[in-house]
């Protein structure tokens, strides 16, 4: 008896239908297969189902009703069917066949692919770790560039700097060595200086002693004329009593006016004098002051007589008040040192053309002062 076509396409259906049943998720290649089979399946269900068959008696049984050749004829009818149910289940085999065929074709094509897509992913992943690798080398590089750009500059600045304090230093030597050079010749001046000036007092000693001296002999020759012009008298028993020394007459008296020298040293002594004369014993520390102040401006004066500060002494300042206004014969000092009074002003004002003409002159006074202020100081000592 030929099986059915149903039945064939039920039993080549039951294993697809258990592997759809315990197939694997959707989008994998077991799934495309699960569906490839599906459709096999499918297309099996859809064949023409075989007509129930029909009892057939056994071969050469005839029925009490049947006509005589009617065995014959339904024996043929039944081998035709049974031929034909046979090729129709062959055929049906083979059409689940070749959907076997064609699912285990798209199996392995979905198979293919999953490799493909999954080579084409790891290449990619490969080629995105080059590329990364490649970026970070050539981070890597400019960061080495970079460092080594930092540090050539770096050096660069070093080097800057240092031949800077270099120069510095070299120029801090020379202006060491030029102001070496200055002070040495400042030194040098000064001293000269201090030279000349001795000169000029000793010249000017010298030049008094000679004028005491002219003036002297003109007054031991005064008195001797004056004596040989009296009349002889008789000499007494006892020896005269000597006869008062007349005073030789000054310059001025005898009509001859002194040379500027003079008169300035004049003025400049006959200050100090009064000076003496008023304070050296009543008064020695006081006298003292006055003098050092007064050497102070003086002296000031001498040393920078072009510097406009030295060239005026104001009144209203408190050294003046105490140490100068008080003493009789202070402003004399300065007034025979060029100085006069701006009442205006309030101050004592050197004339330029004084400093000019006369300026050296100044070191004279200033000794004459510091011989004065030694006496003043030795009288303190011995009031002591």
């Amino acid at each position: 008896m030929v099986p059915s076509r149903t039945g064939a396409a039920a039993s080549a259906a039951q294993p697809l239908a258990q592997r759809q049943r315990s197939g694997p998720g959707p989008g994998s290649p077991a799934a495309a297969t699960a569906a490839d089979d599906a459709r096999g399946s499918a297309a099996r269900q859809q064949l023409p189902r075989a007509a129930p068959s029909r009892v057939v008696r056994p071969y050469g049984m005839v029925s009490p009703y049947s006509a005589p050749g009617q065995e014959a004829a339904t024996h043929e009818a039944q081998e035709a069917d049974r031929r034909r149910k046979q090729q129709e289940a062959k055929e049906a085999e083979e059409a689940i066949l070749a959907a076997e065929r064609e699912a285990a074709k798209a199996r392995a094509a979905a198979e293919q692919q999953a490799a493909e897509r999954q080579a084409a992913f790891e290449q990619a992943e490969r080629q995105a770790a080059f590329e990364r690798a490649e970026r970070e080398a050539a981070e890597r590089e400019t960061a080495a560039r970079q460092a080594a750009a930092q540090r050539e500059l770096e050096e660069r600045r070093a080097a800057e700097q240092a031949a800077a304090a270099r120069e510095a230093e070299r120029e801090r030597r020379a202006a060491a060595l030029q102001r070496a050079e200055l002070e040495q010749r400042a030194a040098a001046m000064e001293q000269a200086e201090r030279e000349r000036r001795a000169a000029e007092i000793e010249q000017a000693e010298r030049e008094r002693a000679a004028v005491e001296q002219a003036q002297r002999e003109r007054r031991a020759a005064a008195i001797e004329q004056a004596a040989r012009a009296q009349p002889t008298l008789p000499q007494p028993a006892e020896p005269p009593a000597e006869a008062p020394r007349q005073e030789l007459p000054s310059a001025a008296a005898r009509g001859r006016t002194p040379p500027p020298g003079e008169r300035e040293a004049d003025e400049v002594v006959k200050a100090l004098v009064a000076l003496r004369r008023g304070y050296l014993e009543a008064d020695p520390a006081g006298l003292a002051t006055c003098l050092q102040t007064l050497k102070t401006l003086i002296g000031n004066l001498a040393r920078n007589p072009q510097d406009p500060k030295f060239q005026r002494v104001r009144c209203d300042t408190g050294a003046f008040r105490s140490k100068i206004a008080p003493f009789d014969g202070a402003t004399a000092v300065l007034k025979a040192c060029g100085f006069s009074e701006q009442e205006e002003e309030g101050a004592w004002v050197v004339d330029p053309a004084y400093i000019k003409s006369k300026g050296p002159r100044l070191f004279d006074a200033l000794a004459k002062v510091e011989v004065m202020l030694n006496q003043a100081q030795a009288a303190m000592q011995r009031g002591s």
